[in-house]
């Protein structure tokens, strides 16, 4: 069995967050543990400014999740954005895609956040 994702939200006090569901408060996402699961802004939106990113990456927000073993966070609807040195240029890789309502999502392929973590997030279980 995984690790059940679950919302977190803003609670509109500048940094803090609230669990709907049990009510308990932190300050920063991640401190609620691995599943915890937010919208927020979308670093595309600034990226495209930066580096030209193409539309269909552009949105207005997505979901982020955070992923055990402290392996971080992960942002549903990045790709893999690299800087090749010898070209001076961002190369854009794989992206992953999720079907669902979160929490209850799927993304495909498997997550991997090396060296933390690898695995799947299949209907809002965290499994790796």
């Amino acid at each position: 069995m995984g690790i059940p994702c679950f919302l977190i939200e803003p609670t509109g006090l500048l940094g803090a967050y609230v669990r709907p569901d049990t009510g308990e408060q932190l300050p920063l996402p991640w401190m609620f543990g691995p599943g915890a699961m937010w919208a927020g802004s979308y670093p595309a939106h600034w990226e495209s400014r930066v580096v030209q990113l193409p539309e269909q990456y552009w949105r207005e927000h997505t979901w982020y999740v955070v992923l055990p073993n402290r392996a971080g966070t992960f942002c549903l609807d990045q790709s893999e954005i690299t800087f090749d040195n010898q070209t001076r240029k961002v190369v854009y890789g794989a992206h992953w895609t999720w079907t669902g309502v979160p929490p209850n999502v799927t993304v495909t392929p498997s997550i991997n956040a090396e060296p933390g973590w690898h695995g799947h997030l299949t209907n809002g279980q965290l499994e790796g």
